[in-house]
């Protein structure tokens, strides 16, 4: 039978992953990565729970940079997800208040998937317009426009009326399945943790609170 890959983290670098944690978005990544794998081991939990440096800069940076990079969140989401799973290390948690910034994830996935399929119905009727050789009618450019970050993350960027594109229908349901499967992984941990955290009852209520029945939903 096939052997599964050595694990390449080890907990004697741990302090080279923390470093990384304060470069660039790319380090962070690449962090955050190895400390996901140290964390697939539950052996390495409670070593990894005592370092209250790195829990700290694992809690930091997903307040600062959970709007910025999906990947990142989710690596960070897995690594409360480990913890979560055993009741004895939800103080880890709660001290952190990583309940409350999980909630935040999840309302700030939701808001853009609902933005995300209002924009593909916009390019959808543009490019079926663009199709049948008709002149798009400019409120639907304008209305693409305030739907988007103009020229970042690849996103169309409306310009004047000469520089409107004509819109790949297929690549962007591509892209938008691509970033659902993405998206799907992070709330999948996202809501585990929640589950995991909802034993203790008062931390359920103030969940229900939070409108966690709505996110569910």
């Amino acid at each position: 039978a096939k052997q599964p890959p050595a694990p390449t983290a080890t907990l004697d670098k741990i302090d080279d992953y923390m470093e990384l944690l304060y470069g660039s978005m790319k380090e962070k990544i690449s962090g955050t990565a190895n400390i996901v794998e140290l964390a697939r081991d539950a052996s390495n939990l409670e070593i990894l729970s005592s370092n209250n440096s790195l829990m700290s800069a694992l809690a930091r940076v997903l307040k600062a940079d959970y709007k910025h990079n999906i990947g990142l969140s989710t690596n960070i989401m897995y690594v409360w997800f480990s913890f979560s799973n055993f009741t004895q290390l939800h103080g880890v948690l709660t001290t952190r208040r990583i309940g409350s910034d999980t909630i935040k994830v999840i309302d700030l996935e939701i808001r853009r998937e609902r933005l995300r399929q209002r924009e593909l119905q916009t390019k959808t009727r543009i490019a079926n317009i663009q199709a049948r050789g008709g002149e798009v009618p400019e409120k639907l450019w304008e209305e693409l426009a305030g739907r988007t970050s103009k020229g970042k993350d690849g996103v169309i960027d409306a310009g004047s009326k000469e520089d409107h594109p004509r819109i790949d229908i297929e690549r962007e349901r591509k892209m938008t399945k691509h970033l659902i499967r993405k998206q799907d992984k992070l709330l999948f941990v996202c809501f585990h943790i929640l589950l995991n955290l909802a034993e203790d009852v008062t931390i359920e209520k103030k969940m229900v609170k939070k409108s966690i029945s709505g996110y569910l939903t």
